[in-house]
């Protein structure tokens, strides 16, 4: 399981770079890349489920050691993730009250999924992990 973790980590950790260039802040093209299926790439939906992992890893008490120690970077690179993306500042910007219920219905995004990971912290490491989502909200903030 170490390496599974471990390739997911490394994943988690670099792929957040070019979620941000992409998703985020808009720049680049992924309307023309498709999977060897003919879908499209959606690399919302890919981190979103990359995060679904990091949360059933954090909520299982084997690998509670050996996550706690690195609470805060994974808080840190989460909320990095969490950014609206352009699309969703278009949306909010088009219309709030509907970009809010889209967002209470959406359970396949990345911010649904880094609010799921904070709460899953927030339950398995309790006090620490409640310490370390503050610590990282505030270097975020800064």
């Amino acid at each position: 399981m170490a390496p599974i973790l471990g390739v997911s980590w490394q994943f988690f950790k670099t792929g957040v770079e070019g979620y941000e260039t992409l998703e985020v802040r808009g720049e680049g093209d992924l309307m023309n890349r498709h999977e060897c299926d003919g879908d499209d790439v959606n690399v919302e939906l890919l981190m979103s489920q990359v995060m679904e992992f990091l949360i059933t890893v954090v909520g299982n008490k084997r690998f509670k050691k050996m996550i706690q120690p690195h609470i805060f970077d994974l808080v840190y690179t989460s909320l990095q993730y969490m950014q609206m993306t352009s699309q969703q500042e278009e949306d909010w910007l088009d219309d709030a009250e509907q970009f809010l219920q889209g967002e209470e219905n959406d359970m396949l995004s990345v911010r649904v999924s880094g609010e799921m990971l904070m709460c899953e912290l927030a339950t398995e490491y309790e006090v620490v992990g409640m310490q370390k989502i503050l610590e990282a909200v505030g270097a975020r903030i800064q």
